[in-house]
């Protein structure tokens, strides 16, 4: 018996070491592997360089779930968030790292000298410092470039349009290799004659109005691989389009969205090359001496719906280019005044938001910095319901109300549980960034293709600035003479006692707690209908549109009430838009006299120094000049 056993346990463990045996042989065979991607931001050319990443290790024999575990991080244009992501991934110690975009791969190279990094779509990373040279990379970065090689998009730029003379360059001020890409493309340009001008973007909400003032100045625009323009695109197309001129690019997809032609960079075969130089790392290649690779698949593309509008045929069959007719760079819209027009009407709609953040700043006496996430909350709530097909009406109705439940969060965490305002408005800042970012489902959605409720009203009125100008007044008459008769009712009357005198208020018996909550409420819901209005101006909405724009908000209030002094509440609401409209304005003479974009937030907070300085300057001129008398 005991032979017995011992003959059972000793087959028993040969059986267990041979099953140990094989599974370690297949799981060699399988080549097994980890890698993790990290993306800066969801838009159409960074979502087919992962593609292509994926599609490119499945051809090479890594099937994710088989024998390769993909790790994926979006950053959703947070640059913040991208240093505790790398932390994450190397904490979680892959094989190999695909880095889409320069920022990703910076912070990825920041936090690990010893993981291979792939990089998937950088344009200079010489520049970046992220290689010591594209030839022998060395460290453990290599990957493949998408710089542009500008003589092939200048040759196709000529023949597409022999009479240009000034070309408008676009990039975001905070993208380097951006700016760098289009100064190489600016000295190619001197070549064939053509003066360049470059002017950048601060964020996507400064898209139109650069884009209307470099319009007027330039023949046609060209932007390049930049994550700002690629989410802020169709307003660009927008403003291209009503002047009458073209966008030439170096993104396939930008010519499928509207822009005239491109020598295109295919973004998925991006992808696949990168995962081409990943496997051989991952089969044993040593990233420091492998060159950094230029892309391969390169094809000139065309939208021929926008060559038709500017008076370019292009035969598809031969795909050979003649300009019959010179590009129309005298479109109606497009001269010296039209800009200054396009920012009335803005003013307009920015004064709305003015005049919510006037209930919290002047009848409650703090600045809620709600305010800039219920505005985001319009725009989403606007952009998300006009996707799934409900009228641009109801979708601002609601988006209203999106921006009040903003406001009443607030004054739960103020009155509730007696968080001070500031901090109140920090955290429901904070947490309703996500939930804007599930409402649109990605950071930028456009308004193009879908109906807004400017197009509601097109063709009643002679000019569509016209249209949206009075669009903006009716909506701004309506929101001051409901403001108006609500605060002369006593529920109106004990608001603004709750602003005035809290103390006073609760020994008269009013709930101040109630009060403030209803105010905050009333006063994002007038802020999400302006973010709304605005979204559906610009022709998309973004996730960070509201950042900054309590600043814009109060600018407005102060310019109105120095300007315009000892009026009825109707009237004092009436200044706030008139000062968001000089607001508006003297950004536009900025942009004239040669300044970027990136001194906006700069200039802003100039702007609104001067202005809240001018009555004590006034005082102080008024009391010398009468000692002066004496």
């Amino acid at each position: 018996m005991r032979k017995l056993y011992k003959l059972f346990t000793t087959l028993l463990a040969l059986t267990v070491m041979m099953s140990l045996s094989i599974n370690i042989q297949i799981a060699s065979a399988k080549n097994e592997a980890k890698v993790a991607i990290i993306q800066l931001v969801s838009h159409p050319s960074l979502d087919q360089i992962v593609l292509g990443i994926k599609e490119g290790l499945a051809e090479g024999g890594y099937q994710e779930g088989d024998n390769l575990t993909i790790e994926f991080h979006n950053a959703e244009g947070d640059m913040n968030l991208l240093g505790s992501i790398a932390d994450t991934v190397i904490h979680n110690q892959p094989d190999l790292i695909f880095a889409v975009t320069t920022p990703v791969a910076q912070a990825v190279a920041d936090a690990t000298t010893e993981t291979p990094i792939v990089l998937a779509g950088i344009t200079d990373p010489l520049a970046a410092s992220l290689v010591k040279s594209l030839d022998q990379p060395g460290g453990n970065i290599t990957g493949v470039s998408d710089a542009v090689q500008f003589e092939e998009q200048f040759d196709l730029i000529v023949q597409l349009q022999p009479d240009l003379k000034t070309l408008g360059m676009l990039y975001t001020t905070s993208e380097d290799n951006s700016l760098a890409e289009l100064k190489k493309a600016e000295v190619v340009a001197e070549k064939y004659n053509i003066e360049t001008i470059i002017t950048g973007i601060d964020s996507t909400l400064d898209m139109q109005l650069v884009a209307e003032n470099l319009a007027k100045q330039v023949d046609a625009i060209f932007v390049g691989s930049d994550n700002s323009i690629a989410s802020s695109i169709d307003t660009l197309l927008d403003v291209t389009d009503k002047a009458g001129i073209p966008v030439f690019t170096t993104i396939d997809s930008f010519v499928e969205k509207g822009a005239l032609s491109a020598i295109a960079i295919n973004q998925k075969s991006i992808g696949i090359q990168s995962a081409e130089m990943g496997i051989d790392i991952l089969k044993g290649q040593n990233p420091a001496e492998m060159p950094i690779q230029l892309v391969t698949n390169k094809q000139p593309v065309y939208n021929y719906e926008t060559a038709e509008k500017l008076g370019i045929t292009i035969d598809e069959q031969e795909e050979s280019m003649i300009a019959e007719n010179e590009v129309n760079t005298t479109s109606t819209t497009n001269n010296h005044f039209s800009i200054y027009f396009n920012a009335m009407s803005q003013g307009i709609l920015w004064g709305i938001m003015g005049i919510g953040l006037y209930i919290t700043f002047r009848i409650l006496r703090f600045a809620d910095l709600t305010s800039e996430v219920s505005f985001t909350m319009g725009a989403s709530v606007a952009v998300a319901l006009a996707s799934s097909g409900v009228h641009p009406l109801v979708a601002t109705v609601i988006a209203v109300l999106g921006g009040m439940v903003a406001g009443y969060v607030t004054g739960l965490l103020m009155t509730l549980f007696d968080i001070p305002s500031l901090l109140a408005g920090i955290i429901t800042l904070t947490g309703f960034y996500s939930i804007n970012l599930r409402i649109m489902g990605k950071p930028n959605v456009s308004f193009r293709g879908l109906t807004t409720i400017y197009d509601t009203l097109s063709g009643l009125f002679a000019s569509d600035i016209l249209q949206r100008t009075l669009i903006g007044l009716a909506t701004v008459g309506i929101v001051i003479l409901l403001l108006a008769l609500f605060f002369k009712t006593d529920f109106g009357q004990a608001v603004i006692a709750t602003g005035d005198n809290e103390i006073m208020a609760d020994a008269l018996g009013i709930s101040t707690a109630r009060m403030k909550r209803f105010a905050l409420v009333l006063a994002n819901g007038i802020i999400g209908l302006s973010g709304a209005l605005i979204a559906q101006d610009n022709g998309y909405a973004d996730i960070s549109m509201g950042v900054g724009t309590v600043v814009v908000a109060l600018s407005s209030i102060v310019i109105g009430e120095v300007l315009l002094k000892n009026l009825t509440l109707p009237l004092r609401l009436l200044s706030i838009v008139a000062g968001a409209v000089i607001y508006r304005l003297i950004l536009v003479y900025v942009l004239q006299l040669g300044f970027n974009a990136n001194d906006f937030k700069l200039i802003s907070a100039t702007v609104l120094a001067i202005f809240l300085a001018l009555p004590s300057i006034s005082k102080r001129f008024k009391k010398l000049k009468k000692g002066g008398a004496q």
